[in-house]
């Protein structure tokens, strides 16, 4: 008796440990008809089911039945017709096929008899024989456990995982853009992530996800993980250990053009990664620039050809002009020049820095923000006096062909040759995006001055500008050309230079996403997690992604301290939200057409 009660209670826990240690890596795993080592996976756990029910009978093939059982009962299993065939062995474990080819893992024999007996006499023990109802009574015992033991954390992890996103102020029902989907990343909650990007050809989001050190990849199609590349630093926290320390943590900027995506690294390199490449060794070049600090964000030219990056953090700032591979199916990026701004523009140990970058193809230059210049206007506070940030920003502007040695520094702007810093009108810019007509979006922030509280407009030909009213606080910003919108991470929308919402500064004043029309007006702004400064659009299917943090209370600093994020997600984990603007049935709704392109999802 002591043997059967220490074989039961081994089963149980057996079931227990596999229950809560295989189904995030069923849930993580790729779409249908992939492979993982050991299982399949097609979203719905009957593989750790099949691998429980494997597992148990081998220990003990009486009570295989019982819980093969149990998962019909539950719907994870349905049972084959009964005909009449010989009864075979089991199946081996490392040998198990898709699910056209499963079989249960007792034998077809013992799975009709237990099958018709359980169903017949289950409960039930009046008129079988006495040791033969002594042996139900205790097959059934066994099998309601087990009911207990296999339904409630499958319903535990099923409800974690079915928990409703898009809920709360973050899924407004009366805008526009409207919130679609959550889609979980695997692995720690997101605390620290930076700059995001969409390939529409490849249907493909990528995330610099500092919290898994890696690069996460989105499926923009179907609105699924696929995978994450490792190979980061990582979060790296202050010397206190109280914060992240964004400078030396990494991954920060991202691009893609084709194949070939280009991340920057908080230990000064840049990334390069083949998408054709299995995971493990994606990562094909990691490249020195010189610095102490991380390669943040970044631009390619229209043909993948060149790539200029800012090294943002170093003192005095600088950037990285790159070979990029274009198409090529191999990868050879080398570094061409490095790029500094005038001492008198950009001077050295006040902390000031250049931003992201943005290639326009009708000038063919290289535009990037600068958040703060010296002398913007006359005798502004750059951090040279004591007091706030007075100095606003600039824009600086090259033609990278002109630069031909290893070194470049660039000046004031010349109109003659359309290069240089232009100085900008009430922004100081973090995020840069082309939009229609050779227009640029800047993503003003009073982070870096606090009394540039629009988004700035500008044309890349005449310098012509215009300020956009009651949307400010904008790291990255993304123009899609499928809407002919403008989307911006708005992390700083309350209006100063701290964490949104301020309790100083009063409710409401949430992080947004903000969302403004082609031709500069301003639709509507969607609240966010605190710390949302990301946005990246799929242009032909006019999907929005926008990360969210996990709560200050799983994170610590640095995390959500609203409930917002929370309510997007439909977890507590952070997670990338996926917003829709459905041009087609806009349209519909006016009577007109789309000519926006591809909305297939």
């Amino acid at each position: 008796m002591v043997p059967a009660m220490n074989r039961r209670a081994s089963v149980a826990v057996l079931l227990l440990s596999v229950l809560f240690s295989l189904p995030p890596i069923a849930h993580a795993s790729p779409t249908d008809p992939v492979w993982i080592p050991g299982f399949y996976d097609d979203n719905d756990y009957d593989d750790v089911i099949l691998f429980i029910t494997g597992a148990v009978s081998a220990v003990d093939s009486r009570i295989a039945a019982p819980i093969w059982l149990v998962t019909v009962c539950l719907g994870l299993i349905t049972p084959s017709r009964s005909r009449a065939v010989a009864a075979r062995p089991l199946r081996s474990l490392s040998t198990r096929a898709p699910p056209s080819h499963r079989s249960s893992p007792v034998t077809v024999a013992q799975e009709q008899q237990t099958h018709h007996e359980a169903k017949c006499t289950c409960g039930s023990t009046r008129n079988a024989a006495p040791q033969g109802g002594l042996a139900m009574k205790r097959t059934c015992s066994l099998m309601l456990f087990l009911l207990f033991v296999v339904t409630i954390p499958v319903l535990m992890l099923s409800a974690g995982a079915a928990t409703a996103a898009c809920s709360g102020p973050g899924a407004p029902t009366d805008t526009q853009t409207k919130c679609l989907t959550a889609v979980q990343i695997p692995g720690h909650p997101l605390r620290s992530f930076d700059i995001s990007w969409v390939n529409p050809d490849r249907a493909e989001y990528y995330l610099a996800d500092r919290s898994n050190a890696g690069i996460d990849i989105i499926d923009t199609k179907h609105n699924t993980f696929k995978r994450t590349i490792p190979g980061f630093v990582g979060v790296v926290l202050n010397a206190a250990g109280t914060a992240v320390n964004n400078n030396v943590s990494g991954p920060d900027g991202v691009t893609s053009h084709g194949r070939w995506l280009y991340a920057g690294d908080g230990d000064s390199t840049l990334k390069v990664i083949d998408l054709d490449a299995p995971t493990a060794s994606a990562i094909k070049q990691s490249i020195p620039t010189g610095g102490a600090t991380r390669v943040d964000e970044m631009a390619l030219t229209t043909d993948g050809k060149l790539l200029f990056a800012a090294n943002n953090a170093e003192d005095p700032p600088f950037g990285t002009l790159f070979r990029a591979n274009g198409d090529n199916s191999t990868s050879n990026v080398a570094i061409l020049t490095r790029v500094f701004v005038d001492a008198a523009i950009v001077p050295a140990h006040f902390g000031l820095s250049i931003e992201q970058p943005t290639w326009e193809p009708q000038t063919r230059r290289f535009y990037t923000s600068i958040p703060v210049i010296a002398n913007n206007p006359t005798g502004c506070n750059y951090g040279q006096l004591s007091g706030p940030i007075t100095c606003h920003g600039g824009l600086l502007v090259f033609d990278p062909t002109k630069l031909t040695s290893p070194t470049a520094t660039i000046g004031a702007f010349d109109p003659s040759t359309n290069t240089g810093v232009v100085p900008l009108n009430a922004c100081g810019p973090n995020g840069s995006t082309v939009g229609p007509q050779a227009n640029l979006l800047l993503g003003c922030t009073p982070q870096n001055n606090p009394s540039d509280t629009t988004t700035l407009v500008i044309n890349a030909k005449t310098k012509n500008f215009a300020n956009i009213g009651n949307i400010t606080g904008s790291d990255e910003v993304w123009f899609n050309s499928g809407d002919n919108r403008y989307y911006t991470g708005s992390s700083r929308d309350c209006g100063t230079s701290g964490t949104c919402p301020d309790p100083a500064h009063g409710f409401p004043g949430f992080a947004v996403l903000g969302v403004i029309d082609g031709t500069s007006v301003l639709i509507e702004k969607i609240p966010q997690s605190s710390a949302s400064h990301s946005v990246a659009a799929d242009s032909k299917r006019n999907n929005i992604y926008v990360p969210q943090v996990a709560p200050a209370s799983v994170v610590g600093s640095g995390g959500d301290i609203t409930t917002v994020g929370q309510g997007i997600c439909g977890s507590m984990n952070g997670c990338v939200a996926v917003y829709v603007h459905d041009v087609d049935q806009e349209n519909e709704d006016h009577g007109g057409d789309s000519d926006h392109g591809d909305h297939d999802r």
